[in-house]
């Protein structure tokens, strides 16, 4: 059960990550 939630976090943090690069080089460009 934990480890589920652990790889749940990781992969929220990885798609936030990503947003937020991708919403940095919007605002960039």
């Amino acid at each position: 059960m934990k480890r589920l939630v652990l790889s749940l976090c990781l992969l929220f943090s990885g798609f936030v990550f990503s947003q937020n690069i991708t919403w940095q080089n919007v605002t960039l460009n």
